[in-house]
């Protein structure tokens, strides 16, 4: 078990390097997390761990904040927080494991939990190539379908991708794509109604 406490910021960039040759990426604050329904970042500032650079190194527990979750439910989108759950446990800082590329965690509020991916870290910046798979979510979550990192989270093709809005209800209501000339001749009709009953 390699312990960080203690050590000078030299010594951690030197390990840091190390396990990049190996293709092994510690998270930092800011890093790139993604979620079952969007794109976020590890919160800054954490209060705990190493500091490299002047940025921190994520330990488990570390939160993360995506600014908008849709999975298509009846509260979505929304803001949700979470925590890194996973680590390495050969790498520790103070007894807390250190949070590396792949890792995971878990989100709330909303519609429940759902399961987030540690997308970046020392030397691995998440690329347009990386996927996540959300196929087999445990908890019954969406599922089926695949996330690249370098997506833009508004143009996801999501469970909860925009949906046309529903038409007001009433003689008013023209639901989007529906043919003008059927509007007008409805707006037609209520007026010739109204100057009827005017009349009498």
């Amino acid at each position: 078990m390699i312990e960080l406490k203690g050590m000078v910021e030299e010594e951690i960039g030197l390990l840091l390097e190390w396990l990049a040759r190996r293709n092994v990426h510690v998270a930092f604050e800011g890093a790139q997390v993604v979620s079952e329904g969007g794109i976020g970042h590890i919160a800054v500032p954490l209060h705990f761990g190493p500091s490299y650079q002047g940025r921190r190194i994520a330990t488990v527990g570390a939160p993360y904040r995506i600014p908008k979750v849709d999975l298509g439910n009846h509260c979505c989108p929304h803001f949700v927080t979470g925590e890194i759950e996973s680590g390495d446990t050969d790498i520790v800082y103070d007894g807390v494991p250190i949070v590396m590329v792949g890792d995971t965690g878990k989100h709330w509020p909303g519609c429940g939990t759902a399961k987030v991916f540690v997308a970046e870290g020392w030397r691995k910046m998440a690329s347009a190539h990386d996927t996540w798979d959300f196929t087999t979510l445990s908890g019954g979550g969406a599922g089926g379908f695949t996330i690249r990192a370098g997506d833009d989270p508004d143009d996801l093709d999501l469970p909860g991708a925009p949906k046309a809005p529903a038409p007001v209800p009433g003689i008013f209501g023209v639901a989007a794509g529906a043919d003008p000339e059927e509007a007008m001749r409805s707006f037609a009709a209520l007026a010739e109604m109204a100057k009827g009953s005017d009349e009498e």
